[in-house]
């Protein structure tokens, strides 16, 4: 049997083995990074640079604006960051984020003028994506279960179920349950995505029962940022589905499956129950004009209010990248706030963060980011990119994803991946 080596030395000379050993090296950090952005940030940063690296062993890169507006969105994203150091004060904060951010222009480059990634290989790291958030969320339950008096407990007074351990880590090793449950929102998209393109009767099933037990697992965990993000992104599919589609009694079952699992949670899942009294509890707190510390909803409303306060004296350039921390301290103060020093926390919105930190013109290049991916000829016909966009967008209003390293890597890289993605297993 021959055996056929690449010449590393004559690859110049070699169109076709560049392209071979590109496209490897590329899906090898794909893999490396769906299973990081769940287990571990060293592997998110060695795959966004194994896929940086394909860069270099392009033939040609022919960049146009029309196939490539997404990756330059995801640029000047970064781009508005790193241009805000010219009138913000703390330097070393700032190029922290600018550092933590480096996956938008890293992926972004990766994807000008190129192809990375073939059908096959797309569905492959949706699978594997899929499996890895799976792994987690079931150990993370069984966890659960094991310490279901003591967890339930903590959920009443606004504490989380902590993602693959029973409690919280002092060794900074804490998967966040926030950014966790949004991927979990939309690993029930992919697994259902690889049930739809029938590539095997055995393994839809298998896809399929990976669907359902994500959703009882997402239900389980109750984090709430990744349940608006699963419900609005179903209704949007419901829609599309009606709107779209004209299965008008699919979409009256899918109607009814959707409340039905609503009402199935609040009366059998003592996680539900206790997250929805700890949320009463909060918003009375809050509208009774009671002590708010240590009650999340009402706490991210005060930090809403005073990151707006900041974007209201700032209202072109916004405060820099590195600023936002001090200048929210300093609000806090002035503003008398009641929250105790640790509870004063940056705003839990992307929009307002982006508002506060580099103003009207970086908040237009964030909504763009929304907008971009429908100039492609098939966006509304792609329901995964739909759907990615809805928990994205859900997710963003009470949550700054785009602050911390995975909450970027997995943005940036999906949001490049799925407008990619076939509806048919026939158009691979």
């Amino acid at each position: 049997m021959k055996t056929r080596f690449i010449n590393f030395f004559d690859l110049n000379n070699n169109d076709a083995a560049w392209e071979h050993f590109k496209k490897n090296i590329a899906f090898f950090g794909a893999i490396l990074l769906v299973i990081g952005l769940v287990f571990s940030p060293a592997l998110q940063s060695i795959g966004v640079a194994l896929i940086f690296s394909a860069y270099f062993f392009k033939n040609n890169t022919n960049i146009q604006f029309e196939k490539d507006v997404l990756s330059l969105g995801l640029i000047a994203l970064l781009g508005i960051s790193f241009l805000s150091g010219i009138y913000g004060h703390n330097h070393d904060e700032y190029w922290k984020k600018i550092i933590v951010k480096l996956p938008f222009v890293l992926l972004g480059i990766s994807f000008l003028g190129t192809s990375l990634f073939n059908q096959d290989k797309i569905n492959k790291i949706l699978s594997i994506f899929s499996w890895s958030v799976f792994v987690a969320a079931l150990i993370t339950c069984i966890n659960y279960l094991l310490n279901f008096n003591t967890i339930n407990e903590q959920l009443l007074h606004s504490k989380p179920i902590y993602i693959l351990y029973a409690v919280e880590r002092a060794d900074n090793r804490q998967v966040n349950h926030i950014y966790f449950s949004i991927m979990l929102a939309f690993a029930i998209w992919c697994s259902y995505y690889l049930y739809k393109i029938k590539f095997g009767k055995k393994y839809n099933y298998v896809m399929l029962l990976q669907c359902i037990g994500l959703i009882i697992l997402l239900h389980v965990i109750g984090a709430r940022t990744g349940l608006l993000g699963f419900y609005a992104s179903t209704i949007v599919a419901l829609l599309w589905v009606i709107i779209k589609e004209k299965k008008y009694k699919t979409g009256l079952l899918f109607g009814v499956f959707l409340l039905t699992l609503f009402f199935s949670a609040y009366k059998f899942l003592p996680a539900w129950q206790n997250r929805l009294a700890n949320t009463k509890e909060d918003l009375g707190k809050m509208k009774e004009g009671k002590n708010i510390n240590h009650y999340s909803i009402s706490m991210r409303k005060e930090a809403l209010k005073t990151a707006w306060e900041i974007y209201c004296k700032n209202p072109i350039l916004g405060v820099g990248a590195g600023d936002l921390q001090q200048a929210m301290e300093q609000q806090y103060t002035a503003d008398q706030s009641i929250l105790i020093p640790e509870n004063r926390k940056l705003p839990h919105n992307q929009f307002i963060q982006e508002l506060s930190t580099t103003g009207i013109l970086g908040l237009i290049i964030l909504c763009s980011i929304f907008i971009l991916p429908f100039r492609y000829k098939n966006a509304w016909n792609n329901l995964m990119l739909i759907s990615f966009l809805v928990i994205c967008f859900s997710a963003f209003q009470v949550e700054s994803v785009l602050e911390r390293q995975v909450g970027i890597t997995f943005f940036s890289f999906f949001y490049l991946l799925i407008p990619l993605v076939k509806n048919k297993a026939s158009e691979k």
